[in-house]
């Protein structure tokens, strides 16, 4: 996926978007928190890397789901609209809840939101993403289909 940015990243910027990227693998393991995922349909079948590592990638999905802390939800692809088409988005507390931050990367970069009424938005729009996707037992159920299927 790194290497199909427009205009093409330079190797150490890559490297460092690839790091940064498996350093946030950590969090899923730490202190158990509720970490939620709400990911497109379309996310999880386009074959970036071919077949095998579309079902290893979807195969992985499954493992992190299966953790207590963790739950996966998916998008259905027929519904005409919803709520995370504007672009997606992160939503971070500070372990004690002293602070909420939406963190947002784009086409002009990436920024994070702490201040009314964008910061309350966002975290309204997720409740509304959850309420639309797929329970997270039908979501699992789904993404395991998709693996055999492949």
């Amino acid at each position: 996926m790194f290497d199909c940015a427009t205009p093409p990243w330079d190797d150490d910027e890559r490297e460092s978007m690839i790091d940064a990227r498996m350093a946030r693998h950590a969090v899923l393991h730490r202190k158990p928190a509720l970490i939620t995922f709400v990911l497109e349909k379309i996310a999880l079948t386009r074959p970036i890397g071919g077949p095998k590592v579309l079902r290893d990638n979807l195969l992985h999905i499954l493992d992190i789901a299966r953790l207590r802390n963790v739950e996966i939800q998916v998008m259905p692809e027929a519904l005409e609209s919803h709520a995370g088409l504007s672009g997606s988005f992160v939503l971070l507390e500070t372990e004690r809840r002293e602070a909420q931050l939406v963190y947002v990367e784009g086409l002009s970069g990436r920024y994070f939101l702490s201040e009314q009424p964008e910061l309350g938005d966002a975290f309204a729009r997720y409740s509304s993403l959850r309420a639309q996707a797929l329970p997270p037992a039908e979501s699992a159920r789904w993404i395991e289909q998709v693996a055999r299927e492949l």
